[in-house]
């Protein structure tokens, strides 16, 4: 063999060692983390560990790199903590951890965000105690991580769990890290029992010395064991209930708009109020299939409210029979709107409203989601009014003799049927209904209220709101309000309602305003 054949063997021998000894090198894109590239196999990368099974079968289906990046987009968005921002506290979180985990667990041609240890680093954080090679022998290496008070409420706290070094050099995680590290091998026999000789660990059958020795309690068995691991390879319960809208189908990333309007009522025991939630879906906006002679739309619409101040405070809007259909939607016609309420006693504060809607028919999902606040309406010590609800229609409704003038249920307040309308249009040909109700207003020594009602209307015009007219009715001993406005001498456009109370019994007034608009 020439001298030349031979330096040119060994510069290739040296190079594929060193390849070998940097496998980025070779593997780079392995080395590198995508969590927000709308490529395809963005599913493969670190989101594997957060992504749920819907989302993942939906993300499989999509086709183009738009259909792609709006779906990233909203997958970030379900687990902000604080959508009202431009910042994603969890997304830069969870990249910050793969990026640690690549360079802290790459002991081996494994990039680190794929090991045992970098999974668990990205989804629970840094442990708050690390020991290393707790027996001082030659073997493979092993590692104990503690979290002083895990976030899991089932699990106890200085909850350990052991990696052990594999033959390859990658430390995974082990039940049995005295084996499978190889520690076992400076065992010695003992008469009838095996202990370490150095650390004087008895080894009991099916207790791990190494993880007694790092206060594991007696009783925990290997069963026990496995069931810690995999409790650490979940997302902790704090970061899972982040999650806001759904935005998977069952066969396809398909959504739809949601439009919303709501309601305010004191409840009887006047600790929460009472919020009247109404989601309007444009008709064209779903499918319809033939029931019987006619063509009907199959929606299931879902939702819940998450404490803005205590975001593990969530309210559920998910059964069946809680969001109801309005009684206008048999007759919808094309691009009117689909109406459905729900009523649901709520704290004052401030919220995130999170809707969805299955179109059943389409197997695609529409989603919704924004920032409300609940008034407090127990004040007892002045007049005050409840929110107006606008309505597309308002009527009187029988009821049995049993029933209260005060029970309400969805689209029925009391003895009225009220369809709150979804948007803030009106058409012209139709009225404008109001509903409200007046609270605390004195009685005189008769119990009857005496209530003087001023409605004034404004156009409002980009120089300033012009003044159209006063209506005023009363006295009135109703608490009650139900007013309709035939609409058709107003022009089209946008328009401000005051509605002034004034309790004659206190010489005082409280007011509500509303914005809607006139189209043709």
């Amino acid at each position: 063999m020439s001298r030349k054949t031979t330096l040119e063997s060994t510069l290739f021998l040296g190079f594929l060692l060193a390849a070998l000894s940097f496998p980025g090198a070779l593997r780079g894109k392995d080395y590198e983390i995508n969590v927000d590239k709308p490529t395809p196999d963005w599913r493969e990368g670190p989101v594997r560990y957060i992504i749920s099974k819907d989302e993942d079968k939906a993300f499989k289906t999509l086709k183009t790199e738009d259909q792609r990046k709006e779906f990233i987009d909203i997958f970030w968005r379900r687990r902000d903590p604080t959508p009202e921002t431009d910042y994603n506290e969890f997304k830069e979180r969870y990249r910050n951890r793969a990026l640690d985990a690549i360079r802290l667990y790459g002991e081996t041609a494994m990039p680190g965000w794929k090991t045992d240890m970098g999974k668990i680093y990205m989804l629970i954080g840094p442990p708050d105690e690390m020991v290393r090679d707790r027996v001082a022998r030659s073997h493979r290496g092993t590692v104990m991580w503690i979290y002083r008070n895990p976030p899991f409420p089932d699990l106890a706290p200085n909850t350990v769990i052991a990696f052990a070094q594999d033959p390859t050099g990658e430390y995974v995680l082990s039940s049995r890290p005295t084996w499978d590290s190889d520690v076992a091998h400076g065992i010695r026999l003992m008469g009838p029992k095996a202990t370490d000789p150095e650390n004087n660990y008895l080894m009991v059958a099916g207790k791990d010395p190494l993880l007694l020795g790092q206060g594991v309690p007696f009783s925990q068995g290997e069963f026990e064991t496995q069931f810690i691991y995999g409790r650490m390879q979940q997302l902790p319960p704090k970061d899972a209930a982040i999650l806001h809208d759904v935005v998977t189908a069952k066969t396809s990333f398909e959504v739809f708009p949601i439009r919303s309007r709501y309601s305010f009522f004191r409840t009887p025991n006047q600790q929460q109020t009472l919020v009247a939630v109404t989601l309007a879906i444009r008709t064209t906006s779903v499918q319809y299939q033939k029931v019987g002679a006619k063509e009907q739309p199959d929606v299931d619409p879902f939702g819940k409210f998450v404490d803005q101040d205590h975001p593990e405070n969530q309210v559920a809007i998910s059964d069946d029979d809680v969001f109801a259909a309005a009684p206008l939607n048999a007759d919808a016609g094309l691009d009117d709107y689909l109406l459905f309420q729900a009523l649901v006693p709520l704290k004052p504060g401030r919220y995130l409203a999170v809707y969805g809607a299955r179109d059943n028919v389409a197997a695609k999902v529409g989603t919704f989601r924004e920032q409300i606040v609940v008034p407090d309406l127990s004040a007892q010590d002045k007049l005050a009014l409840s929110s107006v609800t606008l309505a597309q229609k308002l009527s009187p409704v029988s009821r049995e003799p049993a029933e209260s003038a005060a029970k309400f249920s969805p689209f029925r307040f009391g003895a009225l049927e009220i369809v709150q309308s979804g948007v803030e249009d009106f058409k012209k040909s139709g009225s404008l209904n109001l509903y409200y109700q007046v609270y605390n207003a004195r009685k005189d020594d008769a119990g009857a209220a005496s209530l003087d009602v001023d409605y004034d209307y404004f156009a409002i015009r980009p120089s300033g709101d012009v003044p159209l007219g006063n209506i005023h009715v009363g006295p009135s001993p109703s608490l009650v309000q139900a007013y309709s406005l035939p609409l058709d001498r107003f022009p089209v456009g946008p328009y401000k309602l005051r509605i002034t109370v004034t309790d004659r019994n206190q010489g005082i007034k409280a007011s509500q305003e509303v914005l809607f608009n006139v189209v043709q």
